[in-house]
């Protein structure tokens, strides 16, 4: 046989038995290798050990755990970020399923930890509520995405063995309703997986394809009692629980086919290890399976975070594509069925009518007991009728070689159409499945062009000292700077200002203090008037809507800090000694733009039209300035995409604000 891979639910049921020692520990640490999760805690009973979390089908408890990864990924730092230091409440399974869950307490809150170990796998974190606060992978139930916030609700499940005293009710009711053989129904069914139904069907002595229908009442009674022994020994301790590690006998050499929490009679030929603990087992079979996907994990980390991401889009679109081809698989098998009950019509119409002519004057046990019959007989039609669900009114036919199911309770025409509406329902899925393919196509395509534009980056800011105020060169080649509040105002006067500049101010209170830088030149009319506009255009003026005001200049020697007997100076303020040169009207002018050398900058629109490509201008209006710093940003991320020459580092969002106006603003 082959080695087991994964554990069934009677496996996770012997787990979470053996785990309720551990309840009342402290959970340490939380690290994530590969799949799979390390929770260290800690516990008065056993010390310090490690949970390792596979959703791909494992979990147990171990003394050796493997080497932490270098650096902690997402998913472990959301775990770590709720879970550490918390105290572990409970440990559960829920009914019969693969699923486990952990109850944690910390800080007055209750956090579930759960593992879904079907489908892929999936670890997720839901707060007292259910409610999702995260997960490893995407939570899909049914064709429904669960999202963060969201309620996670338990997927249905046939079989709850957690009241024993109706445990027996239960096994027969499945039993009886299944329309697959036996071993199908113990292992699908009520859950136990290929093996333990091997396993029960072979300690019952019962073959393990025999039909449902054909077992008598003592053979379904020796069924519920070997299901209720095996449950007992696993759930109650009870009997012989007796973990164990299975060789295979096959050949020479010492091979591991298996781990299961009690004696099984399908390997009594087969050698044995026996252990303390089923985590034990569990934990020398896997032994360096998880040591090896931390190597392959650190080698993948070492590619970096784009190749991952690279992956990821592939990962989906794999799985996109293997569910399209699911759903054409169905679409064509589906109406193939249909067809088939049409081409057959005749044949169809009169085992239904036969059926349905039984049923007036017999039960559904009766009408078994009459197929049973003519089975023995070797009564061809008979033959064909395979199984009768009793609760359904559903039978099995094997129509020209394929099995067919048919309700009694529709025609021949309603059975046909009823194959057909699944085979649109499937290609509605194909359609909506290939959509989304496309979306997720397009998605990764944009990822390459983004990574190939990286690649090419050589943009690289080099920062200056008067970066941190607001600044422009003006049209004439001179630097212009102003502060953003009062602490830079300050600044900008007490470190920056030197003999030979200008100093100008909005004439109103709320302005920058806005400094020419003159290098000891002649300045011209022109910067006289764009500083003036800068001065203005980043005053209480914008903020009041205005979109003009007054303005001065002076000369450095004018400006003090020192106010006259009896005045109080408010930080950032300034006395104004002499005559002021003023500017009566100076326009609102605020322009922002995209520059290859300085990434973003601002200033009137005369200076920042010769030095951008790309720019906008902007006037008093609605919106404020984080609203209005996202519509440029998304306006310059347009432009980017059709501009292989704007890169990526010349915009962000905080630069922009860093020029936008006081108050509220839109573009022209």
């Amino acid at each position: 046989m082959q080695p087991k891979k994964q554990m069934s639910g009677l496996d996770i049921a012997a787990i979470a038995a053996e785990m309720q020692q551990i309840v009342r520990g402290k959970i340490e640490k939380i690290y994530q290798i590969g799949e799979k999760l390390r929770i260290r805690f800690y516990t008065a009973a056993v010390g310090k050990r490690d949970i390792i979390i596979d959703p791909n089908g494992k979990i147990y408890i171990t003394e050796n755990p493997p080497t932490a990864p270098k650096y902690p990924t997402g998913m472990a730092m959301l775990l770590r970020k709720y879970l550490t230091g918390g105290a572990i409440l409970s440990v559960s399974q829920y009914k019969f399923d693969r699923i486990l869950n952990i109850e944690v307490g910390r800080g007055g809150e209750r956090y579930n930890l759960l593992t879904e170990f079907f489908s892929g796998g999936n670890v997720l974190l839901l707060n007292e509520d259910r409610l999702v606060i995260g997960s490893k992978e995407n939570v899909i139930q049914g064709n429904k995405k669960i999202s963060t916030g969201e309620a996670y609700t338990f997927p249905e499940v046939d079989f709850d063995p957690s009241d024993f005293s109706l445990l027996e009710r239960d096994v027969k009711d499945i039993l009886l309703n299944s329309d697959k053989n036996l071993s199908e129904t113990i292992a699908v069914k009520l859950g136990f997986g290929r093996i333990y139904a091997e396993e029960i069907c072979v300690r019952a002595k019962l073959n393990r394809r025999s039909r449902i229908e054909e077992l008598s009442e003592e053979e379904t009674e020796n069924i519920c009692f070997e299901v209720k022994k095996i449950l007992s020994d696993v759930l109650l301790g009870e009997g012989n629980l007796k973990p164990n590690i299975v060789y295979s006998s096959e050949d020479s050499s010492k091979k591991a086919i298996g781990f299961f929490p009690v004696d099984l009679e399908i390997f009594k030929e087969e050698e044995k290890e026996y252990l303390k603990t089923f985590s034990g087992a569990a934990d020398k079979y896997f032994k360096g399976e998880i040591e090896r996907e931390r190597e392959r994990v650190e080698e993948k980390g070492e590619k970096g975070k784009k190749d991952r991401e690279k992956s990821k889009f592939e990962r989906i679109l794999e799985r996109q594509g293997a569910a399209i081809e699911e759903y054409r698989r169905k679409m064509e098998r589906n109406k193939e069925l249909g067809d088939l009950i049409y081409a057959e019509y005749p044949l169809v119409e009169e085992i239904l009518k036969t059926l349905n002519d039984a049923r007036k004057r017999y039960s559904f046990g009766e009408i078994k007991e009459i197929l049973k019959k003519g089975r023995e007989k070797g009564i061809k039609t008979v033959e064909k009728i395979k199984s009768i669900n009793e609760r359904e009114k559903k039978i099995i036919f094997d129509l020209n070689g394929r099995e067919i199911e048919l309700s009694l309770e529709k025609n021949v025409f309603e059975n046909a159409e009823i194959y057909y509406e699944k085979s649109k329902k499937f290609k509605k899925k194909i359609n909506g499945a290939l959509r989304s393919r496309e979306k997720i196509s397009e998605e990764m395509r944009r990822y390459k062009k983004e990574a190939e534009k990286k690649k090419k980056t050589t943009f690289k800011l080099k920062r200056k000292w008067y970066h941190k105020f607001r600044w422009f060169f003006s049209s004439d080649g001179f630097l212009v700077i102003a502060g953003r509040d009062a602490d830079s105002n300050e600044e900008v006067v007490n470190k920056y200002m030197e003999k030979n500049d200008l100093f100008f101010h909005a004439d109103i209170s709320g302005a920058p203090a806005t400094i020419i830088k003159t290098n000891k030149k002649e300045i011209p009319e022109l910067t006289l008037e764009e500083a003036a506009k800068f001065a203005v255009s980043y005053s209480n003026y914008w903020k009041m809507g205005a979109y003009a005001g007054d303005c001065y200049w002076v000369f450095p020697e004018q400006v003090s800090k020192t106010p006259e007997s009896g005045e109080y100076l408010s930080k950032g303020g300034f006395i104004i000694r002499g005559s002021r040169n003023y500017l009566k009207d100076v326009p609102m002018d605020v322009c922002i733009g995209i520059s290859v050398k300085d990434g973003i900058i601002g200033g009137p629109i005369s200076t920042i039209a010769e030095r951008c490509k790309y720019f906008v201008e902007l006037e008093p209006g609605p919106f404020n300035q984080n609203d209005i710093a996202k519509k440029i940003y998304r306006h310059f991320i347009e432009i980017r995409e059709r501009d292989d020459t704007i890169e990526r580092d010349m915009i962000s969002q905080e630069k922009i604000i860093h020029f936008a106006p006081p108050g509220n603003s839109r573009i022209k």
